[in-house]
């Protein structure tokens, strides 16, 4: 089931825009986006809603035990979704609009056949008038099986729904040269692929796992699919729809043009979890480089092998010199991989199973 792309809008709320000081949901914002949404809605759009705040609400609910660290921030996931979709259910309900509640991790977008399941999914529910309330499974919380934050959840989704624009809402206007010096700080009103100029400027809010860094990455990410993104503040009434009409200071972040890209290749940038490492020689790495003749990766052009893994596993390329190159499915283990290198013939990546990029959009 297919759904209008040029009509779909995700829309990432950070948790610092959803609670108070200490720690309670504050009602009264998130009514306002919820009022927000829906005058976009109203228009046309069909909105994904990637909303942070779980941990965040749990805070104000005290704990009877001692609990170590880990399970405390799990309780209060827990606690703490419920009383935020809760209050979702509340706020929608006067506009007699349905919603979804989705809770994912890291691991089932590394699985292609739940990452289509979830795809699927959403767009059964965007075509059916559902808002989809989208959170990353907190209580699950592992290095492996979850998203460094919800912004590279965000973009996960927007590239895998084919999304028209993502907007990331957090407690600052957008990106900033020098923000830690307010004397010089300047808001950076377009980024059209100047990524590395700015990224030495930006740091971490102190609420939530994200922060510009993870914000400016994610939208790399985007920029790469051809979605346009937005990073602005979620503290003024109507932002996403003035953002849409271009009245809300913020950071524009300007796509390339949108590429069409088989759904293997949309799944290793915007899922995958890669289990080793391959480095290749400079002739190797200049036929991956290609964009447009993209060649397959050769065992005679695989200069050392790290991880274990086996057939059919992602893994990261790299040139001689640790540039990244992008991810790719392997033919064969790295055991047999390390046996191969250096002789002609063998394909160990074939071109159509690898994703190349100038980014590990997946390491922060």
């Amino acid at each position: 089931m297919s759904v209008d792309q040029s009509k779909t809008l995700i829309v990432k709320i950070s948790s610092s825009i959803l609670v108070h000081p200490d720690g309670k949901l504050d009602e009264t914002r998130v009514a306002d986006l919820v009022d927000d949404i829906m005058t976009v809605r109203k228009r046309g759009y069909l909105v994904v809603m990637v909303t942070s705040g779980a941990v965040a609400a749990g805070r104000s609910y005290k704990i009877e035990r001692n609990f170590t660290k880990a399970q405390e921030a799990h309780f209060r996931a827990a606690i703490g979704q419920v009383a935020l979709m809760r209050l979702y259910t509340d706020l929608f309900q006067p506009y007699e609009q349905t919603i979804g509640q989705m809770l994912l991790t890291r691991e089932e977008f590394a699985n292609r056949n739940q990452y289509n399941s979830i795809k699927s999914t959403i767009e059964c529910l965007l075509a059916n008038g559902v808002i989809p309330i989208v959170n990353d499974n907190d209580i699950l919380h592992q290095e492996k099986s979850n998203f460094s934050d919800n912004d590279q959840l965000a973009a996960c989704l927007g590239g895998m729904i084919d999304a028209q624009t993502v907007i990331f809402l957090s407690s600052v206007n957008g990106i900033y040269r020098n923000f830690n010096d307010p004397e010089q700080r300047e808001l950076v009103p377009i980024i059209d692929g100047q990524f590395q100029e700015i990224g030495d400027s930006i740091t971490k809010e102190r609420i939530g796992k994200g922060g510009m860094k993870s914000k400016l990455n994610s939208a790399k990410l985007l920029y790469d699919l051809g979605i346009e993104s937005y990073i602005a503040s979620g503290r003024e009434p109507g932002v996403v729809l003035k953002i849409l009409e271009g009245t809300h200071a913020c950071t524009h972040i300007i796509p390339q043009e949108r590429k069409k890209i088989s759904g293997v290749r949309k799944w290793l940038c915007t899922g995958a979890i890669s289990n080793g490492k391959l480095t290749v020689s400079p002739i190797g790495a200049e036929v991956m480089r290609k964009k447009a003749t993209r060649g397959s990766l050769l065992s005679i052009g695989v200069e050392s092998v790290e991880g274990n893994f086996v057939k059919g596993d992602v893994v990261r390329v790299y040139d001689p010199h640790k540039q990244f190159l992008g991810y790719g499915i392997t033919r064969y283990s790295s055991e047999r991989i390390a046996e191969l290198q250096g002789t002609p013939g063998t394909t160990i990546i074939h071109a159509d199973y690898f994703y190349g990029t100038d980014q590990d959009y997946f390491l922060h």
